[in-house]
């Protein structure tokens, strides 16, 4: 119970590789047809000078955004045949539609991708480098409540508009370091593999009453944690205000309870 409530709101934030995303489009196979109507047949599948030039267009989409090409350059070294595997998404895309897309949707689909070919590493990283990305997270979730109360609602019921990859564009930075973070404790756990013991409900219980005493009051907390719809529901400024209420609660936790609820979070991501 307690468990199902604490995933229910690391999915909706989507970290690690913040975590969720359902409101990206997955990366296509270039043989499916991105109107959802089924296989290309060979007459609509791009050219090869087709797929070159969109390969060119996406090339120079990443390395000529100065915050996420160093991201990317840290993923094909580390990582290189995710690399291939989401660039050669991206061109399948560029290819069909005949244009790049933005920086901001290639560093977050990239993150998505990469959360479900390598985000259980990150549950197994150290301390320092799980907290990095908790505060990360708690960063961006801050700027974006400020910006948009709107977008950040939108963000945290695991749903997004244009405005997410708006703020995106207009805080390059804060993405730039949580997708940085959120590689770099792949890296670590690859190299840690630290197992950590599974929270117990005296964890969860302190988690719920630390949110209490934070000022949230239980519709807040139940739409936060138990995905429920209240009437009326709650305001976009009421349920941004829960959601970074939730990360400064959790990073004041003690430190044991703190990582065994956020790496339980991180492995359950990275299965769905």
């Amino acid at each position: 119970m307690h468990i199902l409530r604490t995933v229910l709101f690391f999915l909706a934030l989507g970290a690690s590789g913040f975590l969720g995303w359902r409101f990206y489009e997955t990366l296509q196979d270039p043989r499916q047809d991105p109107r959802g109507s089924g296989t290309i047949t060979a007459d609509e599948q791009p050219t090869a000078d087709q797929l070159a030039a969109a390969r060119r267009d996406v090339e120079k989409t990443l390395k000529q955004s100065p915050e996420f090409a160093p991201y990317f350059a840290s993923l094909d070294k580390n990582y290189p045949s995710d690399y291939m595997r989401i660039l050669a998404g991206f061109v399948a895309r560029a290819a069909k539609s005949g244009h790049a897309e933005t920086p901001d949707y290639y560093v977050a689909e990239a993150m998505r991708a990469l959360r479900q070919s390598r985000g259980i590493l990150a549950a197994k990283a150290s301390d320092p480098v799980l907290q990095e990305v908790l505060e990360q997270q708690l960063e961006f979730v801050s700027a974006m409540e400020a910006a948009d109360p709107r977008v950040c609602a939108e963000f945290l019921h695991g749903g997004a508009s244009n405005g997410f990859f708006e703020f995106s564009q207009a805080h390059r930075g804060l993405m730039r370091r949580l997708a940085q973070a959120a590689l770099d404790a792949m890296l670590d756990g690859q190299q840690q593999k630290i197992e950590r013991a599974t929270p117990d409900d005296a964890d969860f219980t302190m988690l719920d009453e630390t949110l209490q005493a934070n000022g949230l009051d239980r519709p807040q907390i139940e739409t936060l944690l138990d995905a429920k719809v209240q009437d009326p529901p709650l305001s976009d400024t009421s349920m941004c205000k829960a959601g970074r209420v939730y990360l400064e609660t959790l990073r004041a936790l003690p430190d044991e309870a703190r990582m065994r609820i956020y790496a339980l979070a991180l492995t359950l991501q990275a299965r769905t």
